[in-house]
C-alpha cells in the first residue's frame, strides 16, 4: 500500500504528459485508467486500514468515475455531442479524475506513515 502513491504519481505524470499531444491521450489515458483501476482494487482490499476521511474520498472517487463513465457512454450513444468534442471533454475529465485519485493515494500514503 505504501508504494501506491509513488506508482500512481509516475503513471499520472506520464499519462498527463503524453496527453498534451492529442493522439497520445488516446493511448496514455486508458493505460493510466487501467493502472488506477488495479490500484482501486488493491485499496478496496485494504479499506479497513484507511481513515474515515480517506475512505469517504475513495468511495467518492469510485462513484464519480463510474457515474462519469456512464454519462459519457450515454452521450456517445445519444450522439448529443460530436465525437471530437466528446473526446476533448473526456480527456479533461479523465485528467481531473486522475488527479483526484492521486490525492486519494497521497492520503493513503500519509496514513501509512503515521
Amino acid at each position: 500500500m505504501k508504494y501506491l502513491h509513488k506508482t500512481n504519481k509516475i503513471f499520472t505524470i506520464l499519462g498527463i504528459g503524453v496527453s498534451l499531444t492529442f493522439w497520445g491521450a488516446m493511448i496514455a489515458l486508458p493505460v493510466l485508467g487501467l493502472a488506477q483501476i488495479i490500484m482501486c482494487i488493491i485499496i478496496f482490499y485494504h479499506r479497513k486500514n484507511l481513515t474515515k476521511k480517506t475512505l469517504k474520498l475513495f468511495y467518492a472517487y469510485v462513484i464519480a468515475t463510474i457515474g462519469l463513465a456512464g454519462t459519457f457512454k450515454t452521450l456517445e450513444v445519444v450522439k448529443a455531442l460530436d465525437t471530437l468534442s466528446l473526446m476533448f471533454i473526456w480527456m479533461f475529465v479523465s485528467a481531473g479524475l486522475a488527479f483526484f485519485h492521486l490525492y486519494v493515494t497521497y492520503l493513503i500514503n500519509k496514513d501509512y506513515e503515521l
